[in-house]
């Protein structure tokens, strides 16, 4: 290069630098003249230091929005300033105000430049997210009328598939691109350029398995018919389907769940196991052909503790006699509406003991009822989440229930069998069973969870019978009145009072029931018409679940006193008459003054046999009373 011209380039370059120094200097000065008190403290410096435009072209607007803020705190403001002026150099050529001079405040500069700076950041998610969506699909047809893409990701799912209702493309709701995916299906989403947004065959969306073309879907997620894809895509249906078909052959689904379920039905398995004591689940995944099934197998461990006497029976027994008695136990299960206990699959029960050594003293042991159960009676697995709710149901109606009444079931067998001895209600119940404990005047019946003695109706008390007893007669009472007493449930409480004392029980609660016999609930004639059959019937019962441990050998023993105690049919009406002549006597006296149902003038007259005083009017109202 000609010296010459170099030397004038530098000469140049040096006069435009001094030129610019040369400026900045004198508009230094000048904004320091006019503003003396940000001078004084450097705050005109530091404007010029934070100046971008390098000559101090800002330095004047700058100082004057210092001055006309009015706050006190003028460094920070100063700081906010400097940043507004400095996005203000940055952003100009995009603010539709280019000359600062045009601001009357700095804010209005952070404001537009943030509008700005949102509306270029938007710009680049779009372009990043674009850029991301075409890693994650691929393209399969493009046309100035259509554009095919296949999403491999829900996001590239839900960034192609905006503004329809499919489930694959959802946002705000539930999204089953993966569940549709992992069970081997693929999507393309055809996009017409020609139709406006709110066509439904706007969007398209192509369903394929590895066999191809399976189903299609518009926008609104409406099923349609894929003859119907001829018409729409027109001309260009044999190049979509084409393009589609493919690139389905070279690039088919996969079907991922078989690994996906191997990890779930492991981890859902084992956190059912872990918490169940009695019940034991069994799963493994398998694949024919036609995609994964879950297979389950689950089996149930019931133990009983015995002591040295209840062992030694045990293992008095063989084999046949063991297995006998583990179907037993299993078909009581059934009956009692456990269909898991159903051993018609070729289940089969066993019945062993548990290995115990050097855990029991004094030859006690553990005896197990160990058995497959039958998984055809709970609801299909299809799938983690349903392998999830059998095991659930397992847990719920087999492992949760056996410590509250499935073991009782168990052990009634095995006392049945004589193995364990059983409590009093046990004893009783099989007492009766087999005709140890009988009764001439008590029909007796037990088995289940309920003991129940019964007076016999050739023993009960006739109805018509209470009309000859004096108290009926003092008080001028009819078969009406007399049947409306009897059931009243003070009577069978009067009832069982007296012959719980005719027995001598002291402890105990058996439940007593008490009924009329024929009693259809009609009022009855006036003079004991119609009466044939009417006879007080009486029950006195045992359930097993509202006997407790503690008080259960006092339940049984009053309800063996009162069968032993009360044998003949005189002593039951002995008890019905005195129960009878209680009530009368103790209800029907001149009741307090504030029940509203006596309330009525008294007028006095004596009885004759004792000399107590009755009210005439009262007796009249109870009969009233009790003809309703």
């Amino acid at each position: 290069m000609n010296k010459a011209v170099v030397d004038g380039w530098r000469a140049f370059l040096k006069e435009s630098i001094l030129e610019e120094e040369l400026l900045a200097e004198g508009r230094l000065e000048n904004t320091k003249k006019k503003h003396p008190r940000l001078a004084k403290i450097g705050i005109i410096d530091y404007l010029a230091g934070a100046d971008p435009s390098g000559n101090n072209k800002y330095l004047q607007w700058s100082a004057k929005q210092l001055e006309q803020s009015g706050v006190s705190d003028i460094e920070d403001t100063a700081r906010e300033v400097s940043g507004a002026v400095m996005d203000f150099d940055k952003y100009s050529q995009r603010l539709d105000k280019k000359d600062i001079n045009q601001y009357k405040d700095y804010k209005d500069i952070i404001r537009d430049v943030r509008d700005i700076k949102n509306i270029l950041t938007n710009k680049e998610k779009r372009k990043q997210e674009k850029e991301k969506m075409a890693g994650e699909s691929s393209v399969v047809y493009e046309s100035d009328d259509y554009f095919v893409v296949r999403p491999n990701s829900e996001e590239a799912s839900c960034y192609f598939g905006r503004n329809t209702k499919w489930c694959i493309s959802a946002t705000e709701s539930q999204n089953h691109f993966e569940e549709y995916t992992d069970k081997g299906r693929v999507f393309y989403m055809v996009r017409s350029e020609k139709r406006d947004n709110d066509d439904k065959y706007k969007k398209i969306a192509l369903v394929y398995n590895e066999d191809g073309l399976e189903e299609a879907y518009d926008a609104l997620d409406d099923n349609m018919y894929v003859r119907d894809l001829a018409t729409i895509f027109d001309e260009e249906y044999d190049a979509i389907i084409e393009a589609t078909n493919d690139y389905n052959e070279e690039n088919p689904p996969e079907d991922n769940r078989f690994e996906k379920w191997e990890e779930e039905v492991e981890e859902t398995k084992n956190r059912f196991n872990e918490r169940m004591s009695y019940a034991t689940i069994w799963a493994t995944i398998e694949d024919y052909g036609d995609g994964p099934h879950i297979e389950v197998e689950a089996g149930i461990e019931f133990p009983v503790k015995l002591d040295k006497l209840e062992m030694d029976k045990f293992n008095d027994l063989d084999e046949k006699a063991l297995s006998l008695i583990a179907y037993g136990v299993m078909e009581e299960f059934e009956q009692y509406g456990w269909e898991w206990a159903d051993t018609s699959d070729r289940i089969k029960p066993t019945l062993r003991e548990k290995n115990t050594e050097g855990q029991m003293e004094d030859g006690a042991g553990i005896i197990i009822l160990e058995s497959p159960i039958n998984v055809s009676r709970f609801e299909g697995v299809y799938d983690p989440d349903t392998f999830e709710e059998f095991c659930s149901e397992v847990e719920s109606e087999i492992d949760d229930k056996y410590q509250d009444g499935i073991d009782v079931i168990f052990q009634r067998i095995l006392i049945r069998e004589g193995i364990l001895g059983g409590g009093a209600f046990e004893k009783l119940n099989l007492a009766i069973q087999n005709e140890e404990f009988v009764s001439d005047l008590w029909t007796m019946e037990s088995g289940g969870d309920e003991i129940t003695a019964e007076m016999d109706v050739d023993d009960s008390y006739f109805i018509k019978g209470l009309l000859n007893l004096e108290v009926s007669e003092k008080y001028e009472f009819d078969i009406e009145d007399v049947i409306k007493i009897v059931k009243t449930p003070s009577f069978k409480h009067h009832l069982t009072d007296a012959l719980k004392k005719m027995a001598g029980v002291k402890h105990g609660y058996p439940s007593t029931y008490l009924r009329l016999a024929n009693d259809r609930g009609e009022s009855l004639p006036s003079g004991g018409g119609g009466l044939t059959g009417q006879y007080i019937n009486y029950v006195i019962s045992l359930d097993r679940d509202n006997v407790t441990n503690d008080d259960e050998d006092y339940d049984v023993e009053a309800f063996i006193q009162m069968v032993e105690k009360i044998d003949t049919s005189d002593k039951f009406k002995d008890a019905v008459e005195k129960a009878f002549i209680n009530i009368v006597e103790k209800e029907i006296k001149p009741p307090p003054s504030g029940y509203s149902a006596f309330r009525q003038q008294r007028m006095e007259f004596p009885r004759k046999d004792d000399g107590h005083v009755y009210n005439e009017s009262l007796v009249r109202n109870w009969k009233k009373y009790l003809k309703g």
